[in-house]
């Protein structure tokens, strides 16, 4: 005959290694906290044991994070911070660094459904582990279209990272592609300011609308071919 101490397991956990070995009888001594495990041998007690410190283990993470909870309380909510911080933090690492660069349309769509969706782990809003894996999968996601693209030569990656728009050609604004993307004289000017080269128009030989977004510009050389 085996005992196993089973103080601090709640009834729950006692129902979980019923159900681990039907052969088990659980009887629940409140005085002295032990169970009686009836013929069970030794090896076998020790393997229950080993399953209710897990249990145990388990529960003990689970009222933590508040997983099974409707309500959760501001240090619940805090340690799933943590979590979920340090979570994201490892599935980024996984992905590709320029998920953030914003650098096409599918970096910024991952971006934002990557924050919301972990947002709800947090906030309670959502199941913890399911909302994490989902996390994961985007950044798969993101990670195996990019590499499809990357070896792909059909317009596959133009489709879901688009291409840059010509803004100004030879020297010459290309109205039409200005009018499509909605950008105006001011945009260019703006972009002029920003590169800190020059504030005039005439000055520019290219322009480009980048995917990210950005106005690329190249300016006219000098007559001395500066």
């Amino acid at each position: 005959m085996y005992v196993l101490p089973v103080q601090n397991f709640n009834a729950k956990l006692k129902q979980q290694v019923q159900e681990v070995d039907g052969s088990y009888e659980m009887l629940y001594n409140p005085d002295k906290s032990l169970c009686n495990c009836g013929e069970a041998d030794e090896a076998t007690g020790r393997t229950l044991v080993r399953v209710l410190r897990f249990l145990n283990m388990q529960d003990i993470f689970n009222t933590v994070f508040g997983i099974h909870d409707q309500t959760l309380t501001w240090w619940q909510m805090s340690v799933r911070a943590v979590g979920v911080f340090f979570a994201a933090l490892f599935i980024i690492r996984i992905g590709s660094h320029r998920i953030f660069g914003k650098n096409s349309a599918l970096d910024i769509i991952l971006g934002i459904i990557y924050g919301s969706v972990l947002s709800r782990a947090i906030t309670g809003n959502a199941p913890f582990w399911p909302t994490i894996a989902a996390a994961l999968t985007l950044v798969m996601l993101h990670k195996g279209l990019a590499a499809v693209a990357y070896h792909t030569n059909f317009g596959f990656g133009d489709f879901i990272k688009g291409r840059p728009q010509a803004l100004v050609k030879d020297g010459k604004l290309q109205e039409k592609y200005m009018r499509a993307n909605s950008v105006t004289r001011s945009d260019l000017l703006e972009a002029l300011r920003s590169s800190g080269a020059a504030t005039d128009l005439d000055r520019i030989e290219q322009a480009y609308l980048e995917r990210s977004g950005d106005i690329s510009i190249i300016l006219k050389k000098d007559k001395e071919g500066k």
